[in-house]
């Protein structure tokens, strides 16, 4: 195992350091009680249960998992109220930073922390959040801003998403924000320096597998990383991200919508390390078939669980068929949905995107140039680190069997597995209408009017629910002609919600309700996002949760003064 070190100076702002002492005062819950003697046994010889290693090969005030937003805000704040931290990332360095590098970069912020309460209380409807914890989210969101000013970066209203459901009480007080962009650094960006000049020390390829506790009060000492010690004298915090690309859990926890096998947009390495820990020490879990999802997207991977990228279309020569090689949707309104979620009878279901999906395209739209855009939004794993996909153009693509080809459609059938009747006539049907000049199946062409639509680039607010907007305009159709070709489509994830049940510090809870000592977790490991959920949301949260996680962890008394 090959670790890397990376440490600079405190930064020692007052200011700074009061915010954090401010943003703790959110909490409601008290600092759980250290033990002061070992519990004695039935003979009442003292009960050796803590199981520490016999030599801790490092240590420090906290230990943190994670270098996405919350793991770094969680550093920078203990490291702000005085506390040494060392944080374990098990990507190499130059891929760290989790889902947050990735993302869009902005973060939710309310205006007030009523309307914040308000609006995620409707956004969570039935799916009922604990109202302390969503108060303290809130406060959390709305603290956001002045702490990242007072780091010293600029914050500039970002527009997207500034409501993403405007019709949903509360949402006339919801922006979102980024660091301005003329800096060329991203959010991400700003909280990693700031992170190297405060002192966090961090370690990356380095896996973090095993909490080190007692195992008769559960209070905890320290993490095995691939077989390395790590001293936490005051605490762990657990920011390592969610489950999204760990197939079986996914199969377990992500709601049977009949597509098992979904692709994932953001970072390769959330694969649910934490849960293994949490639960091996009887930590409660919640909402854990919540997901942010990015709606339709293509898979450029062939491994079990694949990466997502966006198509990179030229023309509307294709179409999306399902498992039995039948159109299943008006294709444009794939795009119809508020992370991953459409309208449907007055609730927000996630989109549906059958198993074995595939787009199916004709010569002329793969003559017109690459089909696949590994650029995507600007956002995504394949657009920060693109020598994922390992290709850039239409020959590459098929070389590496992202792309499939055949001669005729009964050839492309057989490689996917299709009955080639099947699919003969579905685009000899589709190619029929279009002759005729009409989409008879789900009139694909027409003008759409959906009264849910959110388009970003439309306004500040996007659309609201109180009448129609044009959201797709009318457009000319084309027959799909030979040779035939096809990619993988599926369900394209963001991340998993779920996570340990916490308290508003960021304690978390066991089975019972009780907190287990010198035990933390931040940003999507546990996000209180239960339902639906608005874009910027889950970076904020990760920044607030991990500042407020950082901050109490600090306040702690150290449970040994000695060296490691």
């Amino acid at each position: 195992m090959e670790t890397n070190f990376s440490r600079r100076g405190f930064l020692k702002g007052a200011g700074v350091t009061a915010l954090g002492t401010a943003a703790l005062g959110l909490a409601a819950c008290s600092v759980p009680e250290t033990p002061q003697a070992e519990p004695l046994g039935s003979t009442g010889e003292p009960q050796t249960t803590k199981n520490m290693p016999e030599t801790w090969d490092f240590a420090a005030d906290i230990i943190v998992i994670g270098s996405g937003g919350a793991g770094l805000a969680a550093g920078i704040a203990g490291c702000q109220s005085a506390s040494s931290v060392i944080l374990l990332e098990v990507s190499p360095e130059e891929e760290c930073g989790g889902n947050t590098r990735v993302s869009g970069n902005i973060i939710m912020v309310p205006d007030s922390v009523e309307k914040g309460v308000t609006y995620q209380t409707n956004l969570n409807g039935g799916y009922i959040v604990d109202p302390d914890i969503v108060h303290a989210w809130s406060q959390g969101l709305v603290d956001n801003l002045p702490w990242l000013t007072d780091l010293g970066y600029e914050m500039v209203f970002a527009k997207f998403a500034s409501p993403e459901f405007p019709s949903v009480e509360g949402g006339d007080g919801i922006k979102t924000y980024i660091v301005n962009p003329a800096t060329g650094m991203k959010t991400w960006d700003a909280l990693y320096e700031a992170a190297e000049d405060a002192g966090v020390e961090m370690h990356f390829d380095t896996r973090a597998t095993d909490l080190v506790y007692d195992t008769l009060t559960n209070e905890v000492f320290g993490v095995i990383a691939d077989g390395v010690s790590y001293k936490a004298n005051k605490g762990v915090i657990l920011a390592c991200g969610g489950f999204e690309n760990n197939p079986a859990m996914v199969r377990d926890y992500f709601p049977n919508t009949g597509c098992s096998q979904s692709f994932f947009f953001g970072c390769p390495y959330n694969v649910g390390d934490g849960f293994k820990m949490v639960m091996d020490i009887g930590a409660d879990l919640w909402h854990m078939n919540a997901f942010a999802g990015g709606g339709v997207g293509l898979r450029i991977q062939s491994a079990e669980s694949g990466l997502a990228s966006l198509p990179a279309f030229k023309t509307k020569e294709f179409i999306y068929v399902d498992g039995e090689g039948n159109r299943f949707m008006y294709e444009e309104t794939a795009d119809h949905n508020r992370h991953g979620k459409v309208k449907e009878r007055g609730v927000w279901p996630l989109i549906t995107v059958p198993d074995n999906s595939h787009v199916i395209l004709g010569q002329g739209l793969v003559d017109a140039g690459p089909v696949v855009d590994p650029t995507g939004f600007g956002i995504g794993w394949s657009n920060v680190h693109p020598s994922y996909i390992g290709a850039t153009d239409n020959d590459a693509f098929m070389d590496l069997g992202i792309l499939v080809k055949g001669d005729t459609i009964e050839e492309l059938a057989e490689k996917l597995g299709y009955n080639p009747a099947t699919l003969a006539a579905t685009i000899e049907e589709y190619n029929a209408d279009i002759a005729q000049g009409t989409d008879g199946k789900f009139h694909r062409g027409e003008e759409v009017l959906d009264d849910y639509f959110f388009d970003a680039g439309a306004s500040s607010v996007g659309y609201g629910e109180g009448a129609s907007q044009v959201s797709i305009e009318a457009f000319d159709l084309v027959p799909i002609k030979g040779p035939f070709y096809a990619l993988d489509l599926s369900y394209g994830m963001l991340n998993s919600q779920g996570g340990p049940r916490k308290t508003v510090n960021g304690e978390v809870l066991d089975t019972k309700g009780n907190t287990i000592p010198r035990l933390y977790a931040a940003g999507e490991f546990g996000a209180p996002y239960p339902y639906m959920y608005n874009g910027g949301g889950n970076v904020s949260d990760a920044i607030a949760s991990g500042r407020i996680a950082g901050t109490h962890c600090a306040t702690l008394a150290k449970w040994d003064d000695t060296e490691a």
